[in-house]
């Protein structure tokens, strides 16, 4: 082989070698820009499902924090509802105690006393019983504790056909708190009368204070419905 045949040799070695490079420079151009593009696509995608994601949390944050604040104001306005209705309550409640303060001035007051007594010893059926009243009242009820007594043993006998052994002694040392007054701004009562058996054991609360909460508590679902319509 001459020198000449040599180069066209070498030649076409080195044409072939550098086809084979520009090939498998080619072949690796496009598998890296086929890797840079799926992995620009899954970084599109899941960019696009983060910010998916971040917006669905923000839109469930803004309701849950709009369903926080109705419940908030709801709840304020329901607890302001209430104490505008309590405050209603407790005017009225005043008020008619007040009324009730004035009941002693009342002609039938004495008889409202004798009543009173009549059904506390009815209720509590002692043969021992001690009454306390007011001190202002202690004329008025002094007055009328034999005809209450002698009523109660009376009914006692139509009822049950026996004569109670009962005896009844008026405290003319220990009184019941006085009535209202504008000078007074500790307890008061009304009215009414106190009686106890067992050496203050057993006790009757009679007074026109206690008689009036007891029935301001047993009607006050009818007068909130009365006053503010039933509950829906």
């Amino acid at each position: 082989m001459n020198n000449k045949d040599a180069d066209r040799q070498i030649s076409q070695m080195i044409e072939f070698i550098k086809q084979e490079a520009r090939e498998k420079a080619e072949e690796i151009a496009v598998k890296t820009e086929s890797e840079f593009n799926a992995k620009k696509l899954n970084s599109v995608v899941q960019a696009r499902l983060e910010i998916k994601e971040e917006y669905a949390k923000k839109k469930k944050d803004a309701i849950a924090k709009r369903r926080i604040d109705r419940s908030r104001l709801i709840t304020g306005a329901r607890f302001t509802q209430m104490e505008d209705r309590d405050k209603i309550l407790r005017e009225m409640q005043q008020e008619v105690l007040a009324r009730l303060a004035k009941a002693s001035e009342h002609p039938q007051y004495k008889t409202l006393c004798k009543a009173l007594i009549v059904q506390g010893l009815l209720v509590i059926m002692e043969s021992e019983v001690e009454i306390r009243c007011r001190k202002e009242d202690l004329k008025i009820v002094d007055g009328v504790v034999k005809d209450a007594l002698k009523e109660f043993k009376q009914l006692v006998k139509d009822k049950c056909g026996v004569d109670p052994p009962t005896e009844v002694k008026l405290n003319k040392n220990d009184f019941l708190a006085p009535g209202p007054s504008a000078g007074n701004s500790g307890v008061t009562c009304a009215g009414g009368v106190m009686l106890l058996a067992r050496n203050g054991k057993i006790i009757c609360r009679n007074t026109l204070d206690h008689r009036f909460k007891q029935a301001f508590a047993d009607l006050l679902p009818a007068t909130r419905a009365l006053l503010f319509g039933e509950r829906e």
